[in-house]
């Protein structure tokens, strides 16, 4: 269960009964939660960073044909979560694309202060 700041990480959601993706934005550190961006295939929210499903291919193709990288909440997840959830690290975010998304979250207002500082952050070390 190893992963970085930058992964896309697939989680078996118990409670969705299907798959969902995430951006990890916080890596576990010590006993705190990490904590990711949602990944979804349709938007609709002013928070919503939209891209082509080409754009990562880690993730299987929508019907929309777009990824969305939700910038409105963070998810958080402790250990014995994402044990549960049987997380996988599938791919990583194009660095191209973190810089589109950094400017992008810079400018929204659905995130916390606290929360668009842990995001921006962690964009920025994205190479």
């Amino acid at each position: 269960m190893l992963f970085d700041i930058g992964d896309i990480l697939y989680f078996y959601s118990p409670h969705a009964g299907y798959p969902k993706y995430h951006l990890c934005v916080l890596k576990i550190i010590n006993d705190d939660a990490a904590k990711f961006l949602y990944l979804n295939s349709n938007n609709g929210f002013a928070a919503d960073f939209i891209v082509s499903d080409t754009e990562i291919p880690c993730l299987p193709p929508s019907k929309t044909g777009k990824s969305i990288i939700s910038c409105s909440q963070l998810i958080l997840a402790n250990k014995r979560q994402l044990k549960l959830y049987k997380v996988k690290k599938i791919g990583r975010l194009d660095k191209k694309i973190a810089a589109r998304l950094l400017k992008f979250v810079k400018t929204t207002d659905a995130l916390s202060n606290t929360d668009k500082k842990i995001v921006t952050n962690a964009l920025s070390k994205i190479n």
